[in-house]
């Protein structure tokens, strides 16, 4: 109402009010609601009502959003965010496929540098396609050379080899003093890796890995439990879930999905030692 009282024309409008319609979409994709969620988005980017700073954001959240769903698509959208490949180059501009686009780079913080450059990755990883995954993993990694991320991206990328990647990938968990969060991040690819392969022992060895740096998480203990399930491994499927019902699933037994606190149940009931 404000808007309309000063006069405003619909488009001026439209690109005040874009932001706020990312954010409500967000809320919408959080909150389970992920259809709504990327037609929200997309109507922000179609529309051509959003900043080039609200575009990134948007069009960052629709990849999420869709995930392996839309792929092409998603790559499509964010590829209008970075400088196009071949492109004039004049009065000390640098245009590059794989890196942002300028003029929206002055205008992102670092954050939202690091989820645009890293979802672009991602995706082109999700692509299979070796070589545009490998520039891709490179452009993050020349801009956040530190990152954990950094490092999961170029181990993972399409064609890398599996042993190379996975002996970087350890040695980047194994430093003193690394944060949790970005050792799980490094053995959480190391699974990736290993399951790729079919060595299911290896994939389990690394998800024990993430358990000891950032807990029995219930995706952790879901995936655990599935490989051991997989491998027929009984005793330590169900050493992994004792260890996680006794530390609470990192966040007490409500954090655990109500399947495995059930099979929980009957599985000590089978054993006489009721839950």
């Amino acid at each position: 109402a404000a808007l309309e009282l000063q006069d405003c024309a619909e488009e001026e409008i439209a690109e005040e009010l874009a932001p706020a319609e990312v954010q409500l979409a967000f809320v919408q994709q959080i909150t389970g609601r992920g259809d709504e969620a990327s037609a929200a988005y997309e109507q922000a980017l179609d529309g051509g009502r959003a900043d080039a700073a609200t575009a990134a954001v948007a069009a960052v959240n629709l990849a999420a959003a869709r995930g392996k769903h839309g792929l092409f698509d998603s790559l499509k959208r964010l590829a209008q965010l970075f400088g196009a490949k071949g492109a004039a180059k004049g009065a000390g501009a640098t245009y590059d496929a794989d890196a942002i686009a300028p003029a929206l780079d002055a205008r992102l913080a670092d954050p939202q540098r690091r989820a645009l450059l890293r979802t672009r990755a991602v995706l082109q990883a999700l692509s299979g396609k070796g070589e545009p995954a490998s520039r891709a993993a490179a452009a993050f990694a020349s801009r956040f050379p530190g990152d954990a991320a950094a490092v999961t991206l170029a181990a993972t990328r399409p064609g890398a080899d599996a042993g190379a990647a996975d002996s970087a990938l350890l040695a980047f968990a194994s430093v003193t003093g690394r944060a949790a969060r970005d050792v799980a991040a490094a053995h959480a690819a190391r699974a990736e890796l290993a399951l790729r392969g079919g060595r299911l022992g290896a994939a389990a060895d690394a998800l024990e890995a993430i358990a000891a740096a950032i807990g029995h998480t219930p995706p952790v203990v879901a995936t655990l439990l599935d490989i051991y399930g997989r491998m027929g491994d009984e005793q330590r499927s169900a050493a992994t879930l004792d260890r996680a019902l006794a530390s609470g699933g990192a966040g007490g037994d409500a954090a655990l999905p109500a399947e495995l606190l059930r099979g929980a149940a009957e599985r000590r009931q089978a054993e006489g030692r009721h839950a």
